[in-house]
């Protein structure tokens, strides 16, 4: 059985960032502080930008939305490597995987492990084309330690 812990820890919390989030909320209240997050009005895109203080290795996400079905993400792209995204970059940019969350919302979504071991940073794009608003409520990321036992990990933790 996997362990629950907070990610706060390994993360990089000054450096961490996001992108088109409503209010222009600091992210590091998200981080498992209990504040949600939701894009700017008319703008159904946020891009979360984590950084971790060591390398991590992921292999599993799981993105839960908020209570407002119709505001929830239908699509995340998830970009390896990469801390410092924007908007212009995710529309030309290929993902290192993408899930559509239409059917996969709160489901734990295993990732090419290959392509995210030893991460110091990592992109998550999100996307509602049909909604005029996104809203994230948390999401779990699973995190492979140096002895290759798996363990839970709260990424992003707020309640909508």
């Amino acid at each position: 059985m996997n362990s629950s812990v907070p990610l706060n820890g390994s993360l990089a919390l000054n450096e961490c960032s996001g992108l088109n989030i409503a209010n222009d909320q600091s992210v590091n209240g998200i981080f498992g502080g209990g504040n949600p997050i939701a894009s700017n009005e008319g703008e159904p895109e946020i891009i979360v930008l984590v950084k971790f203080k060591e390398k991590v290795s992921l292999t599993h996400i799981q993105i839960n939305g908020g209570m407002d079905k119709e505001k929830n993400p239908a699509k995340v792209k998830l970009y390896a490597g990469i801390g410092d995204l924007d908007f212009s970059d995710a529309e030309g940019l290929p993902a290192t995987e993408t899930f559509d969350l239409s059917e996969n919302l709160g489901k734990q979504l295993s990732v090419r492990i290959p392509k995210f071991r030893n991460l110091s940073e990592i992109s998550l794009y999100f996307q509602n084309e049909e909604a005029d608003q996104i809203q994230i409520n948390n999401i779990f990321a699973y995190l492979q330690n140096k002895f290759h036992n798996i363990i839970n990990i709260y990424m992003i933790y707020g309640k909508i």
